[in-house]
């Protein structure tokens, strides 16, 4: 469910990148969605729960992927209100 906001509410994440970086729990990225989220946005296959191989820059830690696409597994496996422009610009 999609819901848009004019407030700040107590579960709001300004930084989802500080956010998803220090909290991830690893068995996030054995779903089978967020392994489809990773390659669908980065172009990037998950390898392990803390590595995935981008097609540019070669093996790199999960860390390191996108800000979309950190926002948008946050939105699927957490109740964090997720600020749109998180998710930054796409790239095709």
């Amino acid at each position: 469910m999609f819901y848009v906001t004019f407030h700040e509410p107590n579960n709001f994440n300004r930084d989802v990148d500080v956010y998803f970086n220090n909290r991830y729990p690893k068995e996030w990225l054995q779903d089978l969605l967020v392994k489809d989220i990773i390659k669908d946005i980065d172009h990037s296959e998950s390898l392990s729960n803390y590595a995935v191989e981008c097609p540019v820059l070669g093996i790199i830690p999960l860390t390191r992927i996108f800000g979309g696409t950190k926002a948008l597994i946050l939105m699927l496996k957490t109740d964090r209100v997720i600020w749109g422009t998180a998710c930054g610009d796409s790239r095709s």
